[in-house]
């Protein structure tokens, strides 16, 4: 039971069930009591029990605002707990959509960074191919250059030659050359001892007591296959 239902009902009990009559009062009353016209005058609830209705009355208002105040403070409380879970919805829903463009974000990077792999590879590949291509047509060029130059030119022959004895000594020196170039050879320099080898392209190998230098075709070309090789590997 609330504090109004309780004030309301000690008021109601505080009222007469029956009305009571007030003639014997009005019989017994003399002149002085009567109404102006002559009738007796009415007499209403004793001030005792007025004070005590006012009261309960009040009491009664009082406990019906302290009810509607508590009403009203439990409503604004209930709105801001339903504020509150709104709120708490839309950032949980906030934070799912954040989450989920994380993921794929990430998932983006992850192709993103697998691409650039990939194309580093391809990339890597395409350089080591040119390379090796490039390498082969330069070591080719290089050796027909060089051949046709040691044929076209004897001087460059006998160039060879001669540094190859100055550097062994020309007492017991052997200098190995193509057969197609020892003939012209012997004619130019025939205090050599010149012995035909078909391994040798162009060029010539002295061999002596002292050593032996390589100066082939063969040999010159196997130096640029080396520093091409190099070159190819990326070194």
């Amino acid at each position: 039971m609330t504090p109004s239902s309780f004030v309301s009902l000690l008021a109601d009990r505080s009222r007469p069930s029956e009305p009571v009559s007030d003639a014997p009062f009005r019989q017994g009353l003399g002149p002085s009591h009567a109404d102006p016209d002559g009738r007796a005058g009415s007499q209403g609830p004793p001030p005792a029990e007025l004070t005590a209705l006012e009261e309960l009355r009040c009491a009664k208002a009082a406990a019906d605002a302290a009810t509607a105040r508590q009403g009203a403070a439990t409503a604004r409380q209930e709105a801001a707990t339903a504020r509150l879970n709104e709120e708490a919805a839309r950032l949980k829903e906030e934070t799912g959509r954040a989450a989920a463009e994380a993921t794929r974000l990430g998932a983006e990077a992850d192709q993103l960074a697998a691409l650039v792999g990939a194309l580093e590879d391809a990339r890597a590949d395409a350089i080591a191919e040119v390379r090796a291509h490039a390498a082969a047509i330069i070591l080719e060029a290089a050796s027909h250059i060089a051949g046709d130059a040691l044929h076209a030119d004897p001087a460059l022959l006998d160039a060879l030659v001669n540094e190859g004895a100055d550097a062994l000594g020309r007492e017991g020196l052997v200098v190995r050359v193509a057969p197609v170039d020892a003939d012209a050879l012997r004619a130019r320099l025939p205090s050599l001892a010149l012995v035909e080898d078909f391994s040798i392209a162009a060029g010539c190998v002295c061999v002596g007591p002292a050593g032996r230098i390589d100066a082939s075709l063969g040999s010159a070309v196997s130096a640029v296959r080396a520093v091409l090789d190099r070159w190819r590997d990326g070194a």
